[in-house]
């Protein structure tokens, strides 16, 4: 995929970053963690590797908080991608602390809810600080978005709502083997991937990564690996990037990281490790 590693280096800036529109001149931390992904999966080195750890470090606030949830996410995983250290100091926990308070998550009436709820619990797990909160509690606040069709969501379940409430799950160490595994055969579309919900099609490049990486995880069985493989490698641009539809669209880092990760857990024989068995970034 000599393609899609120039695709990504060409995106990278003067100071480190990247974006996925290199003219605009300004990196996000974003398309500097995708392009960090996306680079070290398909097996090279990262260019300008200092300057891109001072990026993502600059983007944390003096008082050690983040601008949000994401962007704490995307600061720390990349900074374990690049093996360097991230220092949990007290105004980092007490903000971290904050942002994960459970009654936000039961108030919300948004989609959005669990994805946040997904990218607290990765910061929790990722810094160590799985000790520091009350995992059962939040599983109970999870289990207030599980629906009847055997999926997770607001109002109705959805691959994306599962994808973001079964990972949380992993992230705060529970089993998660056999999860939603009915829900998961229902968006199944047999030799082509998975939809966001049962028997819509067509399948958009979030819908795979979302899918597969739940197949992973949870033991799920593909139906067709090598089928899967073909339609996603189906979504790649001229330009090594991929789109987010199947027929027509624009490359960008985070429709290619998708793909890209989607590719990777593809090849998985074991499946995913538990999180626990996954390195803490911090010092």
């Amino acid at each position: 995929m000599q393609l899609t590693v120039d695709y990504v280096r060409e995106r990278q800036l003067d100071d480190g970053g990247f974006f996925f529109a290199r003219e605009a001149g300004t990196p996000s931390v974003e398309d500097t963690f995708y392009s960090i992904n996306i680079l070290k999966t398909l097996g090279q080195e990262i260019p300008r590797k200092e300057q891109v750890i001072r990026y993502l470090k600059g983007a944390q606030r003096r008082d050690g908080s983040f601008s949000s949830i994401e962007v704490a996410r995307y600061v720390i995983e990349g900074l374990q991608e690049l093996g360097a250290d991230f220092t949990v100091e007290r105004g980092f926990r007490d903000w971290l602390l904050s942002s994960s308070r459970h009654d936000f998550w039961l108030k919300s009436e948004s989609e959005i809810a669990l994805e946040l709820f997904e990218a607290a619990t990765s910061v929790i797990r990722m810094t160590g600080m799985l000790e520091d909160v009350d995992v059962d509690r939040l599983r109970r606040d999870l289990a207030a978005f599980e629906s009847e069709e055997g999926g997770y969501g607001i109002k109705r379940a959805t691959l994306s709502g599962t994808y973001y409430a079964v990972r949380s799950l992993w992230n705060l160490g529970f089993d998660v083997t056999g999860e939603c595994h009915d829900f998961l055969s229902k968006c199944e579309i047999m030799g082509v991937g998975f939809s966001e919900r049962p028997m819509t099609y067509p399948p958009v490049i979030y819908d795979m990564y979302h899918g597969i990486w739940l197949a992973r995880a949870t033991g799920y069985s593909i139906a067709s690996v090598e089928g899967v493989r073909n339609f996603i490698l189906g979504f790649m641009n001229g330009n090594g990037g991929f789109r987010y539809f199947p027929e027509m669209g624009i490359s960008n880092l985070e429709n290619t990281y998708y793909a890209v990760e989607s590719l990777k857990f593809l090849e998985m024989k074991d499946g995913l490790p538990r999180a626990d068995e996954l390195p803490v970034t911090t010092r």
